[in-house]
């Protein structure tokens, strides 16, 4: 009796772990759909790029509840939405900048405690057929490292040149856009503002450093060596090279190029209003944290 007691109780054991493990197959799938307010394609705008709105529709069930979703795209290195989840069902809404000519691919994954669900998006950024000017005057600015005796920080918007150890940086620092520095390692280096190394290491002044600025401004900048040369930064007259490269300014880094050398150009962004892109060119460098670099800048007007 005590024999076919054990049997019985093994016997329901082993059924209700298949009952639950058929319940665990036989559960629907979680499903997912993507969609955007924008389709076919959009014409790049430099200066204010589209923003698209995708929405995610994301659907399990009691037997298959949801876990993550993650939403990537061709054109960004990182994921644009990556969310643990729970319960049977999320709508989410991502807006994303359209800054890049090609097409772009959104790709949704949906896990489940049973399965995984995919769905992709396409929309088309196309050039203009007309582009902005630039401001044709390019004068040759000259940036002092942090030891030298001339300004280390420009406003690009205008070509305004502040120094560091008067405190006239500190109390314009609304106003600019990129610093210049001078190291071992990094070399001849422009940065953003808004680059904490630079507060730490070199402009770290207990008085007028980066650190204690009211406004440190979140410029993107990044080379554009090898694939612009000095002729076409100087035969530049519209925004074609930057509206064909724009894109570069979602790489990282983007608020600092190190090893700077002669006939570089860059391209930047200023983060203060009015938002505008611009071509840097390297004339000059004078080695050492006492020397100079000397710059021209080409902005869209």
């Amino acid at each position: 009796m005590k024999k076919l007691f054990k049997s019985l109780v093994v016997l329901s054991i082993a059924s209700a772990a298949f009952l639950a493990s058929c319940s665990k197959e036989d559960a629907a799938d979680v499903t997912v759909t993507i969609s955007g307010d924008k389709s076919g394609s959009v014409v790049l705008n430099t200066t204010n790029p589209a923003l698209i709105k995708l929405t995610l529709e994301l659907k399990g069930n009691d037997d298959n509840k949801l876990k993550k979703v993650t939403l990537t795209s061709n054109k960004t290195s990182s994921p644009l939405l990556s969310k643990e989840l729970t319960g049977t069902s999320a709508t989410e809404a991502v807006n994303v900048k359209l800054d890049q000519i090609g097409t772009w691919v959104f790709t949704v994954s949906l896990e489940g405690e049973g399965n995984t669900a995919t769905a992709s998006y396409e929309i088309t950024v196309t050039a203009p057929t007309s582009y902005g000017a630039l401001d044709p005057s390019a004068n040759a600015i000259p940036l002092g490292a942090q030891a030298a005796e001339i300004g280390q920080f420009l406003d690009l918007s205008t070509g305004e040149v502040f120094e560091y150890g008067d405190g006239s940086a500190k109390a314009s620092s609304a106003k600019i856009d990129l610093g210049y520095a001078y190291g071992n390692t990094g070399l001849a280096t422009l940065f953003s503002p808004s680059n904490t190394t630079y507060h730490n290491q070199i402009y770290n002044d207990a008085t007028n450093g980066i650190g204690t600025w009211l406004v440190k401004n979140a410029t993107k900048i990044v080379t554009l060596r090898g694939i612009v040369t000095k002729a076409d930064f100087e035969a530049a007259t519209n925004d074609s090279i930057i509206v064909v490269n724009t894109g570069r300014l979602s790489t990282t880094p983007n608020n600092v190029v190190t090893q700077l050398q002669k006939d570089d150009v860059l391209l930047f962004e200023i983060a203060k209003n009015p938002v505008k892109k611009g071509l840097i060119i390297v004339d000059n460098i004078t080695t050492s944290g006492t020397g100079q670099i000397s710059i021209r800048r080409k902005i869209q007007i």
